[in-house]
């Protein structure tokens, strides 16, 4: 069965997709069952709670059980086009100087210690000329090392994105991790390797995370060198992290105790997440977000990034950047149209 068939064709709320970049299996699930059971189940919980209006359709944190899931291959075919409505208009939460005076608060408040890192998001909003089809612009989202979502609460609003990071992905009780830093095009992806800048970001979130996780462990967690990780548009640096967890860690522990990782946030990562509430001009909401499935015996959580909100005929856009101590507040700005330009040529057909 085509999954985005039967996802266009039913009239259950909330839809549900989920590519995983860890293998071919993809799921469409429908609906809510109300009851008890063993089943796979969906969480998705805000960055930060909000109550901004366009995030009112999205719960500050859900857990369901579907009331219907389908199993099925990723597609080798040809993926589609979508055939989305004119754009008559397009918005930014900054403008260059208005992101470059953010970014130099930012780099301000390192030099004084109150953080070593903390990232930085902007949103990009496309005005359409009419209802945004979340399901089209999804099946088109498609490439490597990349985990594909969706979830859609009403017929008007969705999220969904293509996400090259997992927060963790377990089986059983061994878990692996993301850590994910510095982005470069992919023609200049082996700057990375020499990038003192991009090695001492990628080094926070790294050790960050072993550090957390350390202590729902029966033994330390163990990291992979370094490396190039590539998705259709983008290169980063990046390892996994592994480990064996206690078996009394719940993934509602691992979730709360990893998110937001450095590379979603910053570090310290309350000093971080204060100076983000006090200095970006729109809500999260699901973005950076964690999102993804647990079941006793598996668990995926992605991180949503590369992600945009649907809301009617309405696309919200978002893309965030690391800045530490040497960050170039305009190098920064271009990193983050690189990042937007995969959802982008979505609506415009090439990145703008």
């Amino acid at each position: 069965m085509d999954l985005f068939s039967f996802l266009r064709t039913s009239t259950l709320y909330p839809k549900i997709y989920w590519s995983s970049r860890n293998s071919d299996t993809t799921i469409a699930a429908v609906g809510v069952f109300d009851g008890p059971t063993n089943r796979r189940a969906f969480t998705f919980r805000h960055f930060t709670p909000t109550d901004a209006v366009e995030w009112q359709d999205f719960p500050h944190a859900l857990t369901i059980t579907p009331r219907f899931e389908v199993i099925g291959r990723r597609s080798k075919q040809d993926l589609p086009q979508p055939q989305g409505p004119i754009v008559f208009k397009k918005e930014s939460s900054h403008s260059s100087k208005s992101w470059k005076i953010q970014i130099e608060q930012a780099l301000n408040a390192i030099g004084q210690k109150h953080f070593e890192k903390v990232v930085m998001a902007k949103r990009v909003s496309l005005f359409c000329s009419s209802t945004i089809d979340p399901l089209s612009l999804c099946q088109s989202l498609q490439g490597p090392h990349q985990t594909v979502f969706l979830f859609q609460p009403t017929p008007t609003s969705a999220f969904l994105g293509a996400t090259p990071e997992m927060l963790y992905r377990r089986s059983n009780r061994k878990i692996e991790c993301d850590a994910l830093a510095g982005t470069r095009l992919l023609a200049r992806q082996e700057e990375l390797l020499t990038s003192e800048k991009d090695i001492r970001e990628f080094s926070i979130v790294q050790n960050q995370i072993l550090d957390v996780l350390s202590p729902l462990c029966q033994s330390p967690p163990q990291a992979t060198a370094r490396a190039i990780r590539t998705t259709p548009r983008l290169a980063h640096l990046y390892s996994q992290i592994s480990a064996m967890i206690f078996d009394d860690v719940t993934d509602e522990q691992l979730i709360r105790t990893l998110h937001p990782t450095p590379a979603v946030g910053g570090y310290p990562r309350q000093n971080a997440l204060s100076f983000i509430k006090a200095t970006e001009p729109f809500a999260r909401g699901l973005y950076a977000a964690p999102i993804g499935w647990t079941s006793d015996s598996d668990a995926e959580i992605a991180i949503g990034i590369r992600s945009c909100l649907i809301q009617g005929s309405t696309a919200h856009l978002f893309a965030g950047t690391g800045i530490v101590e040497g960050s170039d507040p305009m190098k920064e700005w271009d990193e983050s149209e690189h990042k937007l330009s995969q959802l982008i040529s979505l609506f415009y057909g090439e990145a703008v």
